[in-house]
């Protein structure tokens, strides 16, 4: 499988301008939440979800942009709940053009709690499902020629394919769009466990068997090389006389009175993590979360890094600028790349995170890390005999 996204809404309301992932050449992202008050994370299938609820009268969405690599072919798999009808026909969500100029495809709730497909005008309705239980979702959107189509399944159950003729062949849908921006919508619905790919052989995601998407916090410290005066906490003691995973574990709410920050030039020097062990073995992606920014809209550069247990460099997220413009706090995630032979739970386990290599910090130019988590996608049931391979992209929100 080419899993290109794990999202398992255990951050909560990190929906922040987007990070930049500077000199690796990786594509920028950012996001956005529509009425805040209206976007909350109860308890999902594991850890949070993401919860929308429509008041008949604002728009409320949560817009992911910059997004996911563009593809032709578009796999999608989550988990939906509600249970209620809506008074309009609301999306619960939706694939875009980039820029969302264009929307290509939507899911979406009728008011008889049938769960309809629409693509271009076209449309092809499934079961009910306001049950207030959880249901999957599996979509392949094709947009490959000038007919467009979008096979799907409701709890594994394959539904009427969608056809619709007479498009511009190539079209991609990179953009994502949980809720809707209809101001009318009445949906109140949660969304939890996202994966997507862009390999129409990844239909359905993990060979339609279940799966769950947990995370892992900073949970101990490393062998840091934080310099004197160099990596420090918020209150200016050094990293090593303090610990700095306390400083990066807190997630719903983000917390940004206490952190790791670089207030001195050290393209060496470092604050190093560790995260809590997972006990699950068939592994089937993994991805990237920090939330990071600087003291000011100056903002020096600094480097977010990935290493496994015998201190191999395994990803590079973050190089370049903390901040853009006059964002103080910025949010990033990217695909952690699998390894090779694939994912196992030793290889998850041993995962290191620095932070820090700053060329310019000085002064009130000074890098601050605020938050990192580690989101993993496994099964009850082993992986499927496609040889698992992941790709690093960031999702900015």
């Amino acid at each position: 499988m080419t899993i290109d996204f794990v999202e398992s809404f255990d951050h909560g309301d990190e929906f922040t301008t987007g990070w930049d992932s500077g000199g690796t050449g990786l594509p920028t992202h950012f996001g956005q939440i529509q009425t805040a008050g209206n976007v909350t994370w109860p308890a999902g299938r594991t850890g949070s979800c993401m919860h929308i609820a429509g008041n008949g009268s604002t728009a409320v969405s949560v817009l992911g942009s910059g997004m996911l690599p563009a593809s032709t072919h578009r796999i999608y798999a989550f988990y939906y709940r509600s249970s209620a009808n809506p008074s309009v026909a609301s999306d619960f969500f939706a694939g875009y053009r980039a820029g969302f100029v264009n929307k290509v495809f939507a899911v979406r709730m009728n008011t008889n709690g049938t769960v309809q497909v629409e693509c271009q005008g076209s449309t092809v309705n499934g079961p009910n499902i306001t049950d207030g239980n959880w249901h999957r979702i599996d979509l392949h959107v094709d947009t490959t020629g000038t007919t467009y189509t979008i096979d799907w399944q409701v709890d594994h159950a394959a539904q009427t394919q969608l056809v619709d003729t007479g498009n511009t062949a190539g079209w991609t849908a990179p953009g994502y769009l949980y809720g809707t921006s209809v101001t009318t919508a009445t949906l109140v619905f949660d969304i939890d466990d996202l994966l997507s790919s862009p390999d129409a052989g990844d239909y359905p995601i993990n060979g339609g068997a279940d799966y769950f998407i947990g995370s892992i916090k900073p949970n101990a410290d490393g062998t840091h090389n934080a310099g004197t005066n160099v990596m420090e906490d918020q209150a200016g003691a050094d990293i090593g006389a303090v610990t700095a995973f306390n400083l990066l574990d807190d997630f719903n709410p983000i917390d940004t009175a206490n952190f790791v920050r670089q207030v001195a030039i050290g393209t060496g020097n470092y604050a190093e993590v560790l995260f809590t062990d997972v006990s699950e073995t068939n592994i089937l992606a993994a991805s990237l979360l920090v939330i990071g920014g600087a003291a000011t809209a100056v903002s020096p550069d600094a480097e977010v890094r990935l290493y496994d247990a015998a201190d191999n460099l395994h990803l590079i997220f973050h190089d370049g600028e903390m901040v853009s413009g006059s964002n103080a706090v910025l949010s990033g995630m990217t695909t952690i790349p699998a390894p090779g032979g694939g994912w196992t739970k030793d290889f998850l386990n041993g995962l290191k995170l620095r932070v820090g290599y700053s060329p310019d910090a000085s002064g009130s130019n000074i890098a601050r890390f605020y938050e990192a988590m580690i989101q993993y996608a496994w099964t009850p049931q082993p992986p499927t005999t496609r040889k698992l391979r992941t790709v690093s992209t960031p999702i900015r929100w």
